[in-house]
């Protein structure tokens, strides 16, 4: 982080329009540990697709500096989704449109 410069915001970095059609079109990917998260629980791609596709701006939480990259920002959503609460972190991959999901599970689930 630099000087004078917070690690979170309380606006979207992505534009949700952007996100909803790039996550419809299939244009994401999800972590290795995502990926085994939605196999130990039976789900798949589409679960992440259909929680992301529907979001609605009142679900954004903030968005946050990545650790790892201070050039990257990392939105995160907690969508009423299926009849529960759920907590979604994404970052943009390249401009080409494409997404990376890096957290998808129920609100306060360990993962």
């Amino acid at each position: 982080m630099g000087p004078n410069r917070s690690p979170e915001r309380d606006t979207p970095t992505y534009d949700l329009g952007d996100v909803r059609d790039a996550f419809e079109r299939g244009h994401f990917r999800v972590t290795l540990r995502v990926q085994r998260h939605l196999w130990a629980k039976g789900w798949d791609r589409g679960t992440v697709r259909s929680c992301v596709a529907g979001l609605r701006r009142g679900a954004f939480l903030k968005s946050q500096e990545c650790a790892s990259n201070p050039d990257a920002w990392l939105d995160v959503y907690r969508p009423q989704w299926a009849g529960e609460r759920w907590y979604v972190k994404f970052v943009r991959e390249d401009e080409g449109g494409g997404y990376r999901v890096l957290t998808f599970c129920r609100d306060g689930e360990q993962h």
